[in-house]
C-alpha cells in the first residue's frame, strides 16, 4: 500500500512539470490527503527529489494536509491528536512550508476537540467528505440542515472553517468522479451543468435513492439548496477509494474554460478554495458548536480487545512522560529518553485508530488485495499491541528513573512511592509488587504511610503463573 502511495507522489512531480506552461487555472494541482504518506515518501526518496517536491508545495501546486490519515478521532487520546500534528509544525518551521488545511475522508464525524487541535497547530481549514453508505441516517437528527460551508467552533472558542462535501447517503468523496472528471471532458460537459442547476434548486443535487449499490432511505425535502457562487468539488483520478492523480483532471479543466465563459473551473488546492470562499462569503457563514459524532465508531467495538490495549497504551504513555518529567526536574540523567520514545508509540496507536478496520473485506483470507482482509487485520491488530507494549515499557523505564531520585526509608524493608500523574488530588488503590528477594513470602508485612507513620490497610494477592513470573506477591493499598 505504501509503495503505491509513493508512486502517486512520484507522479505529482511529472504532472506538475507537464502542465507548467498551461493557463494557470488548468495547471495540475493535488492535495496530499494524509501527511503520513508524505513522511513515508520523504524517507525513501533522494534529497534532491524531496527538495523539488517541497518547491512545488511552496509554489502552491501540491498541498500537504495536516492529519496523518483518516482517523476515528473518538478513539484517540487528546495528547495523541496534538502529537500527531507535531511533524507538520516541524516541517513548517524548518522548511518554510505553509500548511493550513486538514482533510478527513470517509469517516462521518469527529470529536468536538478537533478544532482546538487544528487551531493550536496553525490549521485554519478542514475539508471533510463523509461516506454515509447506507450505514447512517443523519437526516433523522437534523443532519440535512448542516450546510456545506460553515464554521465549527469548540467550547474554547477556537474554530475552523469547514467544507463538507455532500451527497445523499453516498460516497461524497467521489463527487468529482460521479460527474465524470476521472473519465473525459464529454462526461463533465454532459453532467456538470445539470448538477450545478440541481444544486442551486433542490436540497440534494441527485435524484433517486442515493449512490448505486448502497441502499438509502428517501431523504426529506427540508434542507436548503446551495446558496453560494463558489463550489468545492472533491476529485480523484479514478472512481475508487484512494484513486491516483491523473492528468485527465487538468485536461478537462483546460478544455472547459476554453469552451465556457461561466462558470470557470480551477484545478485547486483546498487552501485556495477556502481563501477565496472567505473573501466572497465569509461574513455570511453560520457557526456551529458542539460534538460532531462519528457514525461509524460503533464498529470499533468489533475489536474490543485490541482497542482496550490501545487505550491502556495511551494512558501508560501519558503517565510515562509525566513520571519521566518529574525525574528530569530532579536531575536524573537519561530521563529525556522516555519522551524521545513517545512518537513511535503515538504512531502505533494512531495506526490502529486509523479508520480502515480490517480493510475492505475483513472476512477474507487471501494473500493480497481486497481478498487479504485477515492479513490486513493481523497487521492492524499488531499496531494496538505495539502501542500497548511499548508504552508500558516506557512507563517502567520512567518509574525506574524516578526511583533513582527518591530515597528509601531507613527503617523499612522496602519503600514505594505512589506518584499522582494527574493535576488534581485524588485517591486510588495502589497495586505494588513485593519481590520475594526483598521480603520472603512467609514473612508477614505491614504497610505504613511514611508521611505520617500511620499503618495502612492492604490486601495481598499471590503472583499469577508463579512458575514463569518473578517470585513475589502483590499488595493492594488504598491511598
Amino acid at each position: 500500500v505504501m509503495a503505491e502511495s509513493r508512486a502517486y507522489l512520484d507522479s505529482l512531480l511529472e504532472l506538475c512539470r507537464d502542465t507548467d506552461d498551461w493557463p494557470d487555472p488548468a495547471r495540475f494541482r493535488w492535495a496530499v490527503e494524509g501527511f503520513h504518506s508524505f513522511q513515508d515518501w520523504r524517507a525513501n526518496r533522494p534529497r534532491r527529489q524531496v527538495e523539488t517536491f517541497l518547491d512545488r508545495v511552496r509554489e502552491g501546486r501540491v498541498e500537504l494536509t495536516a492529519m496523518p490519515f483518516n482517523l476515528h478521532t473518538e478513539t484517540c487520546s487528546t495528547d495523541e491528536l496534538h502529537e500527531l500534528l507535531r511533524p507538520v509544525t516541524e516541517l513548517r518551521h524548518r522548511h518554510g512550508v505553509d500548511i493550513t488545511t486538514a482533510m478527513q475522508t470517509d469517516v462521518p464525524g469527529q470529536v468536538v476537540g478537533l478544532p482546538d487541535v487544528l487551531a493550536d497547530n496553525g490549521i485554519r481549514y478542514l475539508s471533510v467528505a463523509h461516506n454515509w453508505a447506507g450505514r447512517a441516517v443523519p437526516h433523522l437528527v437534523g443532519g440535512e440542515h448542516l450546510p456545506r460551508l460553515f464554521r465549527w467552533q469548540a467550547p474554547s472558542g477556537n474554530s475552523v472553517l469547514v467544507w463538507r462535501t455532500d451527497t445523499p447517503h453516498g460516497l461524497a468523496y467521489m463527487e468529482g468522479s460521479i460527474l465524470g472528471f476521472d473519465e473525459s471532458y464529454d462526461h463533465v460537459d454532459d453532467l456538470l451543468p445539470a448538477y450545478l442547476s440541481a444544486l442551486a434548486r433542490f436540497p440534494y443535487p441527485h435524484q433517486g435513492r442515493g449512490i448505486p449499490g448502497f441502499p438509502a432511505l428517501d431523504l426529506p425535502d427540508t434542507a436548503d439548496p446551495y446558496p453560494f457562487d463558489v463550489l468545492h468539488l472533491r476529485v480523484l483520478g479514478k472512481f475508487a477509494d484512494n484513486g491516483p492523480p491523473r492528468r485527465i483532471i487538468s485536461d478537462t479543466v483546460r478544455r472547459w474554460n476554453e469552451q465556457w465563459a461561466y462558470p470557470q473551473l480551477r484545478a485547486s488546492r483546498n487552501q485556495d478554495f477556502f481563501e477565496d470562499a472567505e473573501k466572497r462569503v465569509g461574513d455570511r457563514l453560520e457557526t456551529y458548536r458542539g460534538d460532531w459524532s462519528d457514525w461509524w465508531v460503533d464498529g470499533v467495538g468489533a475489536g474490543a480487545v485490541p482497542l482496550a490495549a490501545t487505550r491502556r497504551g495511551q494512558a501508560a504513555l501519558s503517565e510515562a512522560q509525566t513520571v519521566a518529567g518529574y525525574a528530569h526536574l530532579m536531575g536524573v540523567p537519561g530521563s529525556t529518553a522516555v519522551t524521545a520514545g513517545a512518537p513511535d508509540v503515538y504512531r502505533s496507536a494512531s495506526l490502529f485508530n486509523e479508520h480502515t478496520w480490517g480493510a475492505g473485506d475483513p472476512w477474507t483470507h487471501g494473500d493480497h488485495g481486497h481478498g487479504s482482509g485477515e492479513k490486513q487485520w493481523h497487521w492492524k491488530y499488531s499496531q494496538a499491541m505495539r502501542a500497548h507494549d511499548d508504552a508500558e515499557t516506557l512507563l517502567d523505564a520512567a518509574s525506574a528513573l524516578l526511583g533513582e531520585a527518591l530515597a528509601p526509608a531507613d527503617d523499612a524493608a522496602a519503600s514505594f512511592y505512589a506518584v499522582n500523574t494527574c493535576s488534581w488530588p485524588r485517591s486510588e488503590t495502589v497495586r505494588l509488587f513485593l519481590p520475594e528477594s526483598t521480603v520472603a513470602l512467609g514473612v508477614r508485612v505491614q504497610v505504613v504511610d511514611a508521611r505520617t507513620g500511620t499503618p495502612l490497610s492492604f490486601a495481598e494477592e499471590a503472583q499469577t503463573n508463579e512458575r514463569h513470573r518473578a517470585a513475589g506477591r502483590f499488595l493492594h493499598v488504598p491511598v
